[in-house]
């Protein structure tokens, strides 16, 4: 639809953005780019270590920076960001949506943890990597456990009629609480003993509440607590509510950016010398995140939505329409590609194994072969989820 531009008021009480929006496209081709760069720069980086890699301005800018300010939080938020777009946004179908989403996060975590270390176990004959952290792995909460459980949520307080006022509410006092109860061994406060009940207790708090285990609390296996990450997905929505009566978005986002990329800065500025919070290589302090990060995290994914709307159009459509490929595949990719890291991680993990090459002498990985990994990830999953979007088109 054609945007109205207007010297009066910004917003209209009629809706006038429908269907899909170019900024939110393209902030989550871009986003799903750099995820993966981050995730193939945290596995390789931290198997096959290296001053270059681990020690480097670049890992620090894309596992900590680009993680906190333009990853799981920009997708989250533009997940809520599509709800309040999409056709099918009623109570019920974001529950299914929801529970599909929740039971496809651990047949991932099966087939990224499980699969290829069982055939580790088979190839080598050393089961080491499926007795180590083995529970963990296939319990681990990742972003498509805490999608599900918000899809779920929000399902539920449509289903009650809940106001905007009151979404806006119950993500902050979420979020309030996630801030307070983060970081405890859960187990442990219960005194739960035994490898797999323990893992099993931590990790299923986890999907709620930030935790962690007390004998290495560095582990991210408790990823995105949907307490403490719930605030981006109802962000996402009232501010998708806001620009479907939006009468001149160019206006909007001229206003929007210099003031977001003014609190993003200042933020970093006072934030990454001193390594705080989310600034902290320890990525439990993204994880489990406070409300004061949450709501920088918050205006940093209002200012790229503002940004890609600005280039989006000076760069050619054809910008526009390959972002709108890579984001209708979106789900897809993000488990193709996580599948194939695992795969070539633990496949060069069984070559060294069979050659009897020691940990000690497990080569290091330079950057320019993370990035060419990374490339050929991202190319091969691109091609995997075209695939399979033209295979369910022609059995429509």
């Amino acid at each position: 639809m054609r945007e109205v531009k207007t010297m009066g008021p910004l917003f209209d009480k009629n809706v006038i953005n429908t269907g899909r929006q170019t900024e939110a496209d393209c902030t989550k081709a871009v986003c799903i780019v750099t995820m993966i760069i981050v995730h193939v720069l945290e596995e390789l980086g931290t198997f096959f270590p290296s001053p270059e890699v681990n020690e480097s301005a670049v890992f620090y800018f894309f596992v900590v920076i680009i993680d906190a300010l333009f990853g799981a939080s920009t997708f989250m938020f533009c997940m809520g960001f599509g709800i309040a777009f999409s056709g099918k946004n009623d109570g019920d179908s974001m529950i299914r949506r929801g529970i599909r989403l929740f039971f496809c996060a651990y047949l991932l975590n099966i087939a990224r943890y499980g699969i290829p270390d069982l055939l580790n176990w088979l190839i080598t004959g050393d089961s080491t990597m499926c007795r180590e952290d083995f529970p963990e792995l296939l319990l681990a909460n990742d972003i498509l456990q805490f999608a599900g459980l918000a899809f779920i949520l929000f399902g539920f307080l449509k289903k009650r009629r809940i106001s905007d006022t009151g979404l806006a509410v119950t993500a902050l006092v979420m979020s309030a609480l996630g801030s307070i109860f983060r970081n405890f061994d859960l187990s442990e406060l219960l005194h739960i003993t035994g490898r797999i009940p323990y893992a099993v207790v931590n990790q299923l708090g986890g999907l709620f509440f930030g935790t962690i285990y007390s004998y290495d609390p560095e582990i991210d296996l408790t990823c995105f607590p949907l307490m403490n990450w719930f605030i981006f997905v109802t962000a996402g929505y009232l501010f998708g509510g806001v620009m479907r009566r939006c009468k001149d978005k160019g206006r909007f986002y001229r206003m929007a950016v210099p003031a977001g990329a003014a609190v993003v800065a200042v933020y970093l500025a006072f934030a990454v010398p001193k390594r705080l919070g989310m600034m902290n290589e320890n990525t439990n302090m993204l994880y489990h995140l406070t409300t004061p990060e949450a709501l920088t995290g918050i205006i940093s994914a209002v200012t790229f939505f503002g940004l890609f709307y600005g280039l989006s159009k000076i760069l050619p459509n054809s910008f526009s329409v390959i972002a709108s490929r890579i984001s209708r595949n979106l789900t897809t990719i993000y488990v193709f590609q996580w599948v194939l890291i695992e795969c070539v991680l633990t496949g060069a993990l069984t070559v060294m194994q069979l050659q009897g090459v020691s940990d000690e002498e497990w080569p290091a990985v330079s950057l320019p072969q993370i990035f060419l990994v990374a490339a050929v990830i991202f190319a091969v999953s691109m091609l995997a989820a075209e695939l399979i979007r033209k295979r369910k088109k022609n059995h429509k």
